[in-house]
């Protein structure tokens, strides 16, 4: 039951009860708790999301790296880069001089 279900219901059976400016500044914190917590939500999917981007740059970095030799550090980190549109150069160097040096191309 979210706050605004609850306020119904308090409403409906005690329709003073919510008239009180005690009784508005509880409303009006559960609201923002409510709304801290779809943030706070949001920022975990972010970052959930983000460690499943880079772990797929990892994958396409090793199966970049297994189809064939040449690589160096800014041409597999800006294939990768080219691929994941979430990354930037920078990460992408990254991720692509760890996985060269996993190989032992470092």
């Amino acid at each position: 039951m979210n706050a605004d279900q609850v306020r119904a219901i308090v409403n409906a059976k005690y329709p003073n009860a919510m008239k009180s400016p005690l009784a508005q500044m509880f409303a009006q914190t559960i609201v923002n708790d409510e709304a801290d917590q779809a943030t706070d939500f949001a920022s975990l999917q972010a970052r959930a999301s983000a460690a499943q981007i880079r772990s797929d740059a990892v994958a396409h970095a090793e199966s970049c790296l297994n189809a064939c030799g040449g690589w160096e550090i800014e041409s597999l980190g800006f294939n990768i880069e080219c691929n994941f549109d979430g990354l930037d150069a920078e990460e992408c160097d990254d991720i692509a001089e760890a996985v060269m040096r996993k190989h032992g191309l470092l």
